[in-house]
C-alpha cells in the first residue's frame, strides 16, 4: 500500500468519526470533501509522475520485454517437452516399462507366494519322509537279513549235499578199489595157480 493510500484511509476513518460523534455540519462536510478532492488531485498527480517517470526510465519496457521472453521460454519449454513426450510415446518405451513393470511385480508376487507356502509344505512333508526312510530302511534291513538266513539255509542245504556227495564218492572209490584189490588179488591168486 502506498503512502498516499495510507493518508487517504486515515482521513476517511477521521471524517466517519467526526460526522458519527457529536452531530452533522455541512460546512465541515464540505471542507472535510475539499480536503478528500485535494488529495486526491495530489494523488493522482504523483502516480502520474510515478509513471511517467518509469516510462523514461525504461523499466516498463525492460518489464515488457523480460515479461515475453520468459513467455518465449516457457513456450520453447513446452514444445520441447511436448517433442519429447512424443518421441518416448511413439518409441513404445512406455508401454514396454509398463509391460516389464507389470511382469516383475507378477513375478515378484508369485515369487513371494511360493515362498510363504514353502515352510508349510516342508512342515508337512517332513514328518512323512520321515517317516517313508525309516519304514524303507527296516524293510530293507529285514529284507537283507530274511536274505542272509535264506542264504545261510540254501549253503547248509548245498553243503551238506556236497558233504553227502563226497562221502557217498569216497565210499565208492573204497569200494571200487577193496573190489579192485580184491579183482586183482583174484588174479594174482589165479596168476599163481597158472604158474604151478
Amino acid at each position: 500500500m502506498t503512502a498516499a493510500a495510507r493518508r487517504t484511509e486515515e482521513e476517511k476513518e477521521e471524517f466517519s468519526s467526526d460526522a458519527v460523534g457529536q452531530g452533522f455540519d455541512p460546512k465541515e462536510a464540505a471542507e472535510a470533501v475539499k480536503g478528500v478532492a485535494k488529495k486526491v488531485r495530489d494523488t493522482s498527480q504523483t502516480v502520474r509522475k510515478t509513471a511517467s517517470t518509469f516510462r523514461e526510465s525504461g523499466a516498463v519496457d525492460e518489464m515488457a520485454e523480460a515479461a515475453r521472453d520468459a513467455a518465449f521460454a516457457a513456450r520453447d519449454t513446452t514444445r520441447s517437452i511436448r517433442d519429447t513426450t512424443e518421441d518416448i510415446r511413439k518409441s513404445g518405451v512406455i508401454e514396454d516399462t509398463a509391460g516389464a513393470v507389470e511382469q516383475t511385480a507378477s513375478a515378484a508376487f508369485e515369487t513371494a507366494e511360493m515362498a510363504s507356502h514353502a515352510p508349510k509344505r516342508f512342515a508337512k512333508s517332513a514328518p512323512k519322509t520321515t517317516r517313508a526312510a525309516r519304514r524303507r530302511a527296516k524293510e530293507i534291513k529285514r529284507q537283507g537279513r530274511a536274505a542272509a538266513r535264506r542264504t545261510k539255509k540254501i549253503t547248509r542245504k548245498e553243503g551238506a549235499k556236497v558233504d553227502r556227495n563226497i562221502r557217498k564218492a569216497g565210499r565208492r572209490v573204497k569200494s571200487i578199489s577193496k573190489g579192485l584189490r580184491a579183482k586183482a588179488n583174484v588174479a594174482k591168486r589165479k596168476g599163481k595157480n597158472r604158474r604151478k
